[in-house]
């Protein structure tokens, strides 16, 4: 392989990987619309949680910050940092961290 062929396949493997690293999945869009609302905790110390239109979260007793769907994630940003968790969205159910709650 000449130099020039292998910095062309490289600026094309390094395009790719930049390409793809903050691309978004198909149904995060919808996922994070029908995250809007009010999740009541349905266990014992499962606190309730409103994410917001405006990419918000709070915690009923406290707590909160920043909120996005990427790649099927749920990821939240606070004071100590970035956090992607996965979760399971049912018409009126949501499971996030092992926990469930109830739509509001």
């Amino acid at each position: 392989m000449t130099r020039r062929s292998f910095i062309f396949v490289a600026a094309l493997t390094l395009a790719g990987l930049f390409n793809s690293a903050g691309s978004a999945r198909a149904g995060d869009a919808e996922d994070a619309r029908d995250l809007v609302g009010v999740w009541v905790g349905t266990g014992f110390l499962v606190d309730t949680v409103e994410f917001r239109a405006d990419g918000s979260y709070k915690f009923k007793n406290g707590g909160g910050g920043k909120w996005r769907v990427m790649n099927g994630m749920i990821v939240t940003e606070t004071i100590f940092g970035v956090q992607k968790s996965e979760f399971t969205l049912g018409r009126d159910s949501l499971t996030w961290g092992g926990e469930t709650r109830k739509r509001k």
